[in-house]
Parts: structure tokens; C-alpha cells; sequence
């Protein structure tokens, strides 16, 4: 019996982001559901609700907004971390990315400890003290904070001028979440990063039927850590403590893309099947003799995403 191949919708055309300054990089899926100024309790039950349709239905949007959030709740929101839910936060509002309980934790938790496998390989264990996973913790952007699914944070070098909390790479996964919607989060990390964020990496979940697309995003070479960076944001003179963003940021773009099926990895776009995070964007420093870049298999791709069937 014949069968039709999924759409591959999430590799567009043109494989890349133009990151263009705007008044505000808080963006608001179409989709999100909306609540006003509502109390601790009244949130709480939203979450649950929404946490319930999707794990019955993985076409239920994931979002939340929180319209002029009071002191109150937004101090609870940041200090309790409420599982399974990521944070985008401004000064009136706050975005909730509610993730399917088991399944979304399954795929980052497993590609938490595939990664430091990888990094093992590659010489570079983590009790070696090279480098740090930094989860989900939130990072500031210019005009609002954002919490990812997974982070890495390179130890600084010791001959380095600068160090940066930012993180080098930077994991999202998507389960209703649109294709769309994934490329701003990763333009979110690289354009807020001051270039910091040199690697991102989506994972696109499609559950009936099974397949997950998988890209990677990288940094351009300009911005590499023996060449000059372009800094995506400038003082503003009126407001000390605020940044006026650039008005051209150099796009970030797809460097690999594949899609993981059951029993089968298939390349989309790039050099092989097996996933190849360089070395030099992601350790934030020039490479040393004989090092190897470090490897995603895609038998390490098929565990993770084997998770979602």
C-alpha cells in the first residue's frame, strides 16, 4: 500500500534568518491563549488545562499569555520553576510555553545526557570542567528575558579577554509549536546574544504520523572567536539602563538539516546524518591542534526522538 511522505515544511527555501532590528523581539504566537491580569490560582488551572489537551491532542496550542501581570504573580512565576513550562518575560507581560509532561521532558532529558556523551568523545568530559549545561535558565534579552530547553555555557579560556554567560548552543523542541515559531526562537537567542549563541538546535516533533525534523543553525563565520563581532546592541544615551538593537545583524542560517523517522534518519539538507557542532562556535576559542568537532550520531538522534512515538 502506498504511503506519502510527510511534507517537509520545516526546511523553507531560503535557509536562513535576516535578523532585523524591531521595536520589540517579544513575539506573541497568532495561537496563544490569553489571560488578564489573572491571580496565582486562576494561572495555575490555565496551565493544567492546556497541559491536559496536549497530551490528548498535540495539535493544542501551546502558549499562554499573561496580559499585565501583577507584581505578585510574576515574582512567583520567575522564583517557582512550574515543570514543563518555559518563561518569555517583558515588563507588563509574560509569555508560557507549556510543554506535553512526559514526552517533551523525555526528548531533553535524554538529549542532555546523549550531549555529554558526545562531548566525552570529543575530550571534553564534563567533569573536566570545560564547560557547564546551564537547562532552563533565563537569559535577558534587550527588550525581554527567555528560557530555553537546554543550554551549554563554555568555561571561559584562560587567555580570553571577555567572558559571557550567554550560552554557545542553545536546544528548543517543539511539539505544537509552529516551524515558524521555532526560527524566531532561534533568531531570539542569536540576535540577543551579542553573538555569543553561535549553535542552535530545533527539534520539530510531529506525532501522527511520527516524524521529527531536526536543524541545526549556526553562527556565520564572521563571527568565529579570532575574527571581530558585530555587537547586535548599542547603550541607549535618553535610557542607561536600556539598548537600542542594530539595525543589521548578519543572518543566521541552516548549516544541517534531517528528519528522524522510525528506524531511519534521513538527510535534508547538509554535509551527513550525523550532526557536527563546531568546535570553535561552540567552545567559544580557536581550535586546537588535532581537536575534532563534536558528534551527534544519528543513532543518538533516533533515542531522542524515538521518545515522542
Amino acid at each position: 500500500m502506498p504511503t506519502s511522505e510527510p511534507p517537509r515544511e520545516f526546511l523553507e527555501p531560503e535557509s536562513h534568518i535576516n535578523l532585523q532590528s524591531t521595536e520589540s523581539d517579544f513575539h506573541i504566537p497568532d495561537e496563544a491563549e490569553r489571560l488578564t491580569r489573572p491571580t496565582k490560582q486562576q494561572t495555575i488551572r490555565k496551565i493544567g488545562r492546556i497541559s491536559r489537551k496536549i497530551d490528548t491532542n498535540p495539535e493544542t496550542t501551546q502558549y499562554l499569555l499573561i496580559i499585565d501581570v501583577s507584581d505578585g504573580l510574576r515574582d512567583y512565576l520567575l522564583k517557582n520553576r512550574i515543570g514543563g513550562v518555559r518563561l518569555t518575560v517583558d515588563d507588563h507581560n509574560i509569555l508560557l510555553r507549556i510543554m506535553s509532561s512526559l514526552q517533551h521532558e523525555s526528548v531533553v532529558s535524554d538529549f542532555c545526557l546523549l550531549f555529554a556523551d558526545a562531548m566525552t568523545s570529543a575530550g571534553l568530559p564534563r567533569i573536566g570542567g570545560r564547560w557547564g549545561g546551564t537547562g532552563a535558565a533565563q537569559n535577558k534579552g534587550v527588550h525581554c528575558g527567555k528560557e530555553p530547553d537546554f543550554s551549554m555555557v563554555p568555561s571561559p579560556h584562560p587567555l580570553s579577554a571577555t567572558v559571557s554567560t550567554w550560552p554557545s548552543l542553545v536546544v528548543e523542541v517543539g511539539m505544537s509549536q509552529s516551524h515558524r515559531s521555532l526560527q524566531m526562537d532561534a533568531e531570539w537567542w542569536f540576535g540577543n546574544s551579542n553573538n555569543n549563541t553561535r549553535l542552535v538546535l530545533l527539534f520539530k516533533v510531529h506525532k501522527n504520523p511520527f516524524w521529527v525534523d531536526v536543524e541545526l543553525w549556526s553562527a556565520p563565520d564572521a563571527t568565529r572567536p579570532s575574527l571581530p563581532t558585530c555587537q547586535n546592541a548599542t547603550p541607549d544615551p535618553d535610557h542607561p539602563e536600556r539598548f537600542k538593537p542594530r539595525k543589521e545583524i548578519t543572518p543566521l542560517s541552516v548549516t544541517q538539516a534531517l528528519r528522524v523517522t522510525r528506524g531511519a534518519v534521513t538527510l535534508v539538507k547538509g554535509p551527513g546524518l550525523d550532526i557536527s557542532l563546531d568546535y570553535e562556535l561552540l567552545m567559544r576559542e580557536d581550535r586546537p591542534t588535532g581537536q575534532a568537532d563534536i558528534v551527534i550520531t544519528q543513532r543518538m538522534l533516533q533515542v531522542i526522538c524515538e521518545e515522542v512515538q
